[in-house]
């Protein structure tokens, strides 16, 4: 097991899973009072002010605005993900007890306002509307979901297996449905949204179809199919996808179409799922041209992440750590991407990693100084995602 790692571990132990997020401070009280301010001169003005000192003094601004760390369902879903895989990769029952502490204080804290299985985030998020803090995500509920899942393959217990059909019933049956065709489908963010969102929805299909599979369920795979199908019919011809639907691209995103690394990474892995689990060949085409989209754009000629097609900065955490889970899922197929992320492990040991097993947030350059790095660990978006990336990318026990 590498070194960065071990660190990672060792920080999480030494932590706990409380820990800073970056939309922590964006739903205090204050934050969201400045995002509601005119946009006029006065308004910018404030927004501006402020966006800069919490991002140049991220922990001062916290304990200024009295900010708690926070316990993350997100954030823990990972770490459950990454506990189970390392369990089944080195057999070593330490890494077991962890995922199981991560599952019972899951499980212990679930939503109980909609029914089937849920989770949300601990904060107030100002998105196109207001979301409410605890309201359940299918991003959040995917990714706890998923660490379910990894347990349920490990230790065969079928208690964590009903719990990702809960997920399911959730999924299905609170969840909007924002576009439908004899075909295609697309399910909203949370309840209480009209978002057509494509990684939000591709979250949703891939895990649909991988328990509607495990458990014989011919309806959810067939929902499942149809989330990918609706991604593949606003597929752009160069291969990526907007991050909004398309007839809602006016609305929620000035008429722009909006792509980041992180989030085609996610698209890409879940298409790559769902082809994995129903070897349909149209979803195989959809993801292949995805992905040589992905590696021409998003990437330097060294090989190392950009957040968009056209700005390498700020490099942000959360897409060095998905590009290494992107490249590492898809490595089942290719075989040949090893370098690759070898390369990009390389690059965060030395440029993002300030302490043992901590990551910075972002690196941003500015003028006259050059890179300037914004040294706080976030829990749910860069340790708990590096943890997953290390992870999966670890050598089977049985493997050379």
């Amino acid at each position: 097991m590498n070194k960065e790692l071990v660190d990672l571990v060792s920080w999480i132990d030494n932590n706990g899973l409380k820990g800073w997020d970056p939309y922590d401070i964006r739903g205090s009280k204050i934050s969201l009072k400045i995002q509601k301010l005119p946009y006029g001169i006065f308004g910018k003005l404030i927004r501006k002010l402020f966006n800069i000192s919490i991002a140049f003094l991220p922990n001062l601004s916290r304990k200024i605005l009295n900010i708690k760390p926070l316990e993350n369902a997100k954030g823990i879903g990972l770490i459950l993900t990454s506990y189970s895989i390392l369990y089944r990769k080195t057999n070593e029952d330490i890494y077991l007890q962890k995922a199981l502490e991560c599952a019972n204080k899951l499980e212990k804290n679930k939503g109980t306002v909609y029914s089937g299985y849920n989770w949300g985030y601990p904060f107030d998020w100002q998105s196109a509307i207001f979301i409410p803090k605890g309201t359940p995500s299918s991003v959040v509920t995917y990714t706890v979901g998923n660490g379910f899942y990894e347990l349920y393959k490990v230790t065969g217990d079928k208690k964590y297996l009903d719990i990702c059909k809960e997920i399911c019933n959730f999924f299905v049956n609170e969840l909007n449905i924002t576009f439908e065709s004899n075909n295609a489908l697309c399910y909203s963010y949370t309840p209480i949204d009209d978002y057509q969102v494509h990684n939000a929805n591709l979250f949703v299909g891939a895990f649909l179809v991988k328990i509607g599979k495990e458990v014989e369920n011919r309806e959810w795979v067939d929902k499942g199919i149809k989330c990918a199908n609706f991604a593949i019919q606003e597929q752009q011809e160069d291969g990526y996808l907007p991050y909004w639907g398309l007839s809602q691209t006016e609305d929620y995103s000035n008429g722009i179409i909006k792509v980041d690394h992180y989030h085609s990474g996610f698209e890409i892995r879940m298409l790559f799922s769902i082809w994995n689990d129903t070897q349909d060949e149209k979803i195989k085409t959809s993801w292949k041209r995805y992905f040589k989209w992905y590696k021409k754009e998003m990437f330097t000629s060294d090989g190392i992440p950009k957040l968009t097609p056209t700005n390498f900065y700020p490099v942000n955490i959360h897409s060095i750590a998905e590009s290494m889970i992107c490249l590492g899922t898809l490595n089942q197929y290719f075989k040949s991407l090893d370098s690759d992320i070898k390369i990009i492990e390389k690059y965060t040991t030395k440029k993002m990693q300030y302490k043992t097993g901590e990551y910075c947030y972002m690196i941003i350059k500015l003028p006259f100084v050059g890179e300037y790095k914004i040294k706080i660990p976030m829990l749910r978006w860069g340790q708990a995602w590096m943890l997953y990336a290390y992870s999966i990318n670890l050598k089977d026990k049985n493997e050379k």
